[in-house]
This record gives structure tokens, sequence and C-alpha cells, in this order.
């Protein structure tokens, strides 16, 4: 049975709906004093202050909500700031989420970071902050409080970083670490160039880009072989690199100070060039990332890249204060984390 309202002037609850007012508010009507009313509630306008806040999350303009909402710019931001200011009520079960996604995007040059944990299964944001930097020193903390909140993870997809790893090792000493593969590809390729210089750099571009397209055992076997073999082919070549002394390296060794030149042309000749010095740091990527390259393989619900937090980042650019128009960092900080929240409940709400 359906819930009757009081009527506002006899106090009884033997009332029916009534149609509507010309705004589209519900009216009702007593059966027994006869009374028509609408029913008027004292939090309608903080209720479509939430409303214009919520617009504003979404990346919406003071401009494009004050053809909306016909209230003034200067109105929305004060609604913006207050509603801001209000403590973010974040009512999420942690323990639900086993299979993460990290990454991290710095905020007015390198002067911030917004580090956000996402569900790696529905692509939904489940955490986040505003820290200094993207160090143990920041992120420990960070997974230590989300830990105590029920947080047990059993796979986490990052871009490599060595002090991310290590924060959520010793926070979750068994979890398992995914490389982020187009990470991988993307900075390899970066330092073998385009074009690649060399011809072992020729190869491993190839290589790369085969990398992407390891979907079984199989393929993985083949491609970590093919790897392999081109570190034995090329292996003299190699150790030839690794004997070259580095530019600032070979100052020292010949008492160079910075403003002084080289004394002939076989000086220079001895040195690693930066084609030199960044093919090796390829090597050393692929070396370091092999074992944890392929989790993904062992069990489909880890992902192998950390592209929907890339994505999400764009999202959030898209909120008008990110640019700093207006609103100051600590009012920044506190819609980013009002926005995380929000996006949660949205995605929650449309299952």
């Amino acid at each position: 049975m359906k819930r009757k309202l009081k009527c506002i002037k006899c106090g009884l609850k033997n009332t029916r709906k009534n149609g509507k007012t010309k705004n589209s508010k519900q009216r009702y009507y007593c059966k027994d004093c006869k009374a028509s009313f609408v029913i008027k509630r004292s939090d309608t306008r903080q209720r479509n202050y939430k409303v214009w806040f919520n617009k504003y999350l979404e990346g919406y303009t003071y401009k494009k909500l004050s053809e909306i909402s016909k209230l003034s710019a200067k109105t929305l931001w004060t609604i913006v700031k207050n509603e801001s200011n209000k403590p973010v009520l974040a009512n999420v079960n942690y323990s639900n989420y086993k299979y993460l996604i990290f990454d991290a995007k710095y905020l007015f040059g390198r002067k911030y970071c917004l580090i956000i944990l996402m569900d790696a299964l529905t692509n939904i944001p489940i955490a986040a902050k505003v820290v200094k930097s993207e160090t143990r020193k920041y992120i420990e903390p960070w997974l230590e409080e989300l830990k105590k909140n029920g947080l047990e993870s059993i796979s986490v997809t990052t871009d490599g970083l060595d002090t991310v790893r290590k924060a959520f090792e010793v926070v979750f000493p068994n979890i398992i670490t995914q490389r982020c593969l187009f990470h991988i590809k993307l900075q390899g390729q970066k330092w073998l160039r385009i074009p690649p210089r060399t011809e072992i750099g020729k190869e491993l571009t190839a290589m790369l880009n085969r990398l992407m397209l390891v979907k079984n055992e199989q393929q993985k076997e083949q491609w970590i072989k093919s790897y392999l073999d081109l570190k034995i082919k090329y292996k003299d070549y190699l150790d030839y690199l690794l004997s070259k002394p580095a530019k600032q390296s070979f100052r020292k060794q010949l008492n160079y100070s910075k403003k002084d030149n080289y004394n002939s042309v076989k000086d220079t000749l001895k040195i690693r060039t930066a084609i030199e010095k960044d093919l090796l740091s390829t090597i050393n990527l692929i070396d370091n990332a092999l074992s944890n390259m392929f989790h993904y393989l062992e069990d489909k619900n880890i992902v192998r890249t950390t592209s929907p937090v890339e994505g999400y980042f764009k999202k959030v650019q898209k909120i008008k204060g990110f640019n700093h128009c207006g609103l100051t960092e600590d009012h920044l900080f506190k819609i980013l984390e009002h926005k995380i929240i929000y996006d949660f409940n949205k995605n929650n709400e449309q299952k």
C-alpha cells in the first residue's frame, strides 16, 4: 500500500494526487477538508545547487551553466566554491575490488601529482589523492589507509615506475604487478628514434610493434625467444657500447671542465653517443620488465595497459577549474576529490 501524505491544513492522511501546476509540480487534494495544495520542500534550493555542481563536474562551463540555470556566472562560481568545501562522502566497499590499475598525473607543471586507483573490471575510479610527487613517501601511507578500509587486491597494472611497484609490494606482499605494455612500447620506440638509426634498433622496433599482439602462451614464448636471440646476435656490439664511457664520466677521466673542448676527433669517438645510450636504455627497460609483462595471459581479469586511467585523466581535464581558472589550488584539489566520488556513484547507478 502506498504511503499517503498528510494534508498541510487539516493534518489527515486522506489525500490523493490532483494533477500538476503550470510549473510541473505535483498538486494534492484532501478528501476531508477539500483543500488543494503543493508540497514545498525547504531544501529545494540546496538540491538545485547540487545539480549545477554535478554539471560542473561533468565538464560544463560557467557560460553554459548560466544559460541552462538562468543564474549569473558569479552565482555559479559561488555555488561551486561552497559545494567543493563540503566533505566528500565516499561510501566505497573496497573489499569488492581485487584487480586494479594505478597511474598518476602531474598538475601545474610538476608542482603536484594526482594519483588514481581504478577498478580494472569496470574502469571505475575508486580512490584518488593529490600529493607532492609519485613516490613511496606519499603512495605507501595512502595504500595503507585504503587497506585498513578493506582493500585487498590481487593484481595492479602500473606504468612501471620502480617506486610505485615497491609501494604496492610493501603494503600488499602477495600482489601481482603487471607492467603496462603500451608504456614499454612507447618509451622503447621513443628511445630507438623514428626511424631507428641502427640495425639492432630496427629489429627492436619491429619487436615492440608486435608486443601488443601477444594474446596466448605460444606467442609469448615466441616473443621472448626472438628477444633473447636478438641479444645473442648483437652481443659483441652491446658489449662494445657498454665498454664506452658516458660523456660525463669521460670528462672526469681526462679531467675536462664543462667549458673545455675535446682535444681531437678521436676523443669524441670514445664517448657513448645519445643514440647508443638510449639503445642500452631500451634493452634495460625490456630486461627489467620481462618478468612482469605477461601476467595477463595467466589471469584474464588482469589488464595489460593503464590506458583506462589515461583516458580518465582527459575527462578530468575538461573541468573548467582544472587549468586554474578562478579557483585556488586548494579548491581545485577538493573538486577533484568530488569528481572521483561523483563518477564512482554515477557509474554504480547505471549498472
